[in-house]
């Protein structure tokens, strides 16, 4: 089993991969709930991907 990240509030030892699969897990999630019909839901996953990125990309440039 792979461990996700919570998308809200990863912790501050997360790895630039962690938000990878945190990004992964919520995709999988929004792409179910769209297909569902419950695009409501499914946006609130997006909007965590967003954050996901941005949080990736400071942790990448933090790494360097």
């Amino acid at each position: 089993m792979t461990t996700t990240l919570d998308t809200e509030t990863p912790p501050a030892t997360a790895r630039p991969v962690d938000y990878l699969r945190g990004m992964a897990y919520s995709m999988c999630h929004a792409i179910r709930l769209t297909k569902e019909g419950d695009v409501g839901e499914a946006g609130e996953h997006v909007d965590a991907i967003e954050r996901l990125i941005v949080a990736y990309r400071t942790a990448v440039s933090d790494a360097v």
